[in-house]
């Protein structure tokens, strides 16, 4: 728990967003032949639409899951209806729907760190796609990794260091070295679940362990590192604020292509470092 929290990494742990969308995913391609049967898309639409409600039951229905439950559900019906919502739109429908249902889900760090997450990878992904897209495929797909990463890490920083006084500097390599294993680690375990054949699962759960043990080495050896984390800052809730202002002048400095909200937002950022730096080191 600790290395995976000192490494930036701890949402690998945590039932949520991420692994409803990778179910999601493998469902459907498992379901894609389906489509090729009469009124087969439409089946397969609905199995996926219950499946990942089933998932987030068995999950207990927590936050974080609910928050890709809604949208998938959303994005499922506009599918269904040969729209594709998966937007902005998307994200706030699917915040109104839970708000609505319990109004205090607000105040869970769950529901607000993936709300920002998400927004922040649906806002400034396709910015960073412009600044620099490889047309190699290996490139592309690795870029595309760093700018979800990169643009996560963007929104949910600030209030992340709000609540738990830490930063892990190595979170850019960590979350890229994590990705691939762990979404591996999902589909071998679900494997082991639904299948029930010794001999298969006897490899299975060895290619599993191994997996496993790697990812873990890995990361903890990205913690070893000097200074891999942060401890103690006081990042206060006026720091968090700024924070986000300085966030939205960026995007509307790109947004718009002024340059006066680009100095505004580095001038917000540079006021942050520096009361974060007098506060630290009591200068």
């Amino acid at each position: 728990m600790e290395v995976f929290s000192n490494t930036g990494t701890i949402h690998v742990l945590s039932v949520s967003g991420f692994h409803v969308s990778t179910m999601y995913f493998l469902i459907t391609l498992l379901l894609k032949p389906i489509d090729r049967l009469k009124n087969g898309r439409q089946y397969r639409i609905l199995f996926i639409f219950c499946f990942i409600w089933f998932y987030a039951l068995i999950c207990g229905f927590v936050p974080a899951v609910l928050t890709a439950t809604v949208m998938f559900s959303l994005f499922l019906i506009g599918y269904l209806r040969s729209r594709i919502i998966f937007s902005l739109n998307t994200l706030f429908a699917s915040a109104f729907l839970l708000l609505v249902y319990d109004p205090f889900i607000l105040f869970d760090i769950g529901f607000q760190l993936s709300y920002l997450a998400v927004a922040g990878i649906l806002v400034f992904v396709p910015l960073f796609q412009k600044l620099y897209q490889p047309k190699n495929k290996f490139l592309y797909n690795c870029m595309n990794l760093i700018y979800v990463s990169f643009a996560a890490q963007l929104t949910t920083t600030a209030l992340a260091m709000y609540y738990f006084h830490q930063f892990p500097t190595y979170f850019m390599i960590s979350n890229l070295l994590i990705s691939i294993p762990s979404t591996l680690i999902i589909y071998l375990g679900s494997i082991l679940a639904v299948f029930n054949f010794p001999l298969t699962n006897e490899w299975t759960g060895f290619f599993l362990k191994e997996i496993i043990l790697i990812t873990y080495n890995t990361l903890k050896l990205i913690d070893s590192l000097p200074l891999s984390t942060l401890r103690g800052l006081p990042f206060s809730g006026f720091l968090t604020l700024l924070s986000y202002i300085a966030i939205f002048l960026l995007f509307l400095s790109y947004r718009f292509r002024n340059r006066g909200f680009m100095f505004m937002s580095l001038v917000l950022f540079c006021c942050v470092g520096g009361i974060l730096l007098k506060k630290t080191v009591g200068i």
